[in-house]
């Protein structure tokens, strides 16, 4: 029976092969996410103000868009980009650091393990499910990304008017808890993918290892044929994935839109009432827009976790094999706990 797949576990995982640098690596995604966030809200503000000044004819409009748009500048020229190269250098010495752990750990594995597993298996765990966790670390610091921005959101557009907050929220969250719905049964899929592609390692270092008795004994028919069957079970297996991201992909660019059409046009409902100035129209619909496609990418980028977290899961998986003893126990004490030689010859 397939285990169901634990997202807080996979997590878990990863943030074990993270290791001590978890702590820096969460900061500095906040500081991305953060950064990032404020430099929408201070331009959605900015928008506010300059209609506003140029409908309302308050000089006090124009003095907050100036400071808003330096803010801005501030934010996404200034501590966006420290945030972002952090981030980055840490992704890459995490990376790296798991590449020594795992070179590491094969030197101190015991002769029976190479003998009960394919090379071919161990090297496409070290060398494309260590790409994997990569692609799970990048998708991970988005996540955290698209949670600080909504946290920061939010709580703007409430202030701004909790009627477009509200609206948009509704749609993205429908987009989102629609996304979990089919991405998250993709992460089995996807394993299943990484081990065929082992598989086909396997084969391919057979074939490079083996070739003068594949050719001597006439095998290269054979082994290609066995070989061509694992790429055509990975091209059946994607392209069941790529029609489910295509009709998602679709599926949220008709909701994305939809939201912000709607919003521009109860937006304009509210302006025609006098229960909204033009601004608030402007600046909200820009933030609103921003909420509801961060709940979008949210679901979206647990689909890319997922299928991520499968061959990451390998990765862990090999670095939680028993490494070879120091020393074995012998029953018996004494005397009676050496070991007995039968027709031993030293020389």
């Amino acid at each position: 029976m397939t285990k169901k797949p634990d997202l807080r576990e996979d997590i878990k995982k990863v943030l074990q092969l993270i290791g001590k640098n978890r702590i820096r690596f969460l900061f500095y995604s906040l500081g991305v996410g953060i950064t990032n966030t404020l430099v929408g809200i201070f331009i959605s503000f900015a928008t506010k103000n300059m209609v506003d000044y140029f409908t309302l004819e308050s000089g006090n409009h124009i003095q907050l868009a100036v400071l808003s748009i330096i803010s801005a500048v501030v934010s996404g020229g200034v501590f966006f980009p420290v945030f972002y190269y952090l981030i980055n250098m840490m992704k890459a010495k995490i990376i790296n650091q798991v590449r020594l752990d795992l070179f590491s750990h094969l030197q101190k594995m015991p002769a029976r393990y190479f003998e009960l597993h394919h090379s071919g298996d161990t090297l496409a765990r070290v060398n494309k499910d260590l790409n994997a966790l990569e692609i799970a670390l990048d998708t991970m610091v988005n996540f955290l990304a698209r949670i600080i921005s909504m946290c920061l959101i939010i709580p703007y557009i409430i202030a701004l008017d909790y009627r477009l907050g509200v609206i948009s929220f509704i749609l993205g969250l429908i987009a989102m808890v629609f996304n979990i719905k089919f991405r998250l049964p993709m992460r089995e899929k996807s394993k299943e993918i990484h081990k065929y592609n082992a598989t086909m390692t396997e084969q391919m270092t057979d074939n490079v290892t083996g070739f003068n008795v594949i050719k001597t004994y006439n095998l290269s028919d054979r082994y290609f044929e066995k070989y061509k069957e694992k790429v055509d079970e990975v091209v059946k297996a994607e392209l069941k994935l790529s029609l489910t991201n295509g009709f998602l992909y679709s599926t949220n660019s008709l909701i994305g839109w939809f939201g912000r059409g709607g919003l521009a046009v109860i937006g304009c409902l509210f302006v025609i009432k006098g229960t909204m100035t033009a601004g608030t129209l402007m600046g909200g619909i820009f933030t609103a827009s921003n909420l509801s496609y961060s709940l979008i990418d949210m679901g979206e980028m647990l689909a890319t976790v997922q299928k991520s977290f499968a061959g990451s899961d390998r990765v862990y998986e090999l670095l939680n094999e028993p490494v070879e003893p120091l020393q074995y126990e012998t029953k018996g004490t004494g005397c009676e706990s050496g070991i007995a030689i039968t027709n031993g010859v030293f020389s």
